[in-house]
């Protein structure tokens, strides 16, 4: 599941992609293993809740502007 989830990490210049897939690759792991061992509530349950929270902060995103952030350049010489 690692490698999946660093394989779905891209780095595009200074932009970061694919860190929710990853992050849902590993979500639907222990999913998948909790079903497995019969824990079938608990599983339920992560599933409702990760489901909400992907649903809800794709809509929550929309609103947060992109001007809010800035670019630090941080330069030392013990490099």
């Amino acid at each position: 599941i690692g490698f999946l989830g660093a394989g779905a990490i891209i780095k595009e210049g200074q932009a970061v992609r694919g860190l929710t897939t990853a992050a849902c690759l590993w979500i639907v792991a222990g999913i998948g293993m909790a079903v497995g061992v019969g824990l079938y509530m608990p599983a339920l349950l992560v599933t409702a809740i990760s489901l909400f929270n992907l649903l809800l902060l794709k809509r929550v995103e929309r609103f947060v502007k992109k001007d809010r952030y800035r670019r630090l350049t941080v330069i030392g010489d013990d490099i």
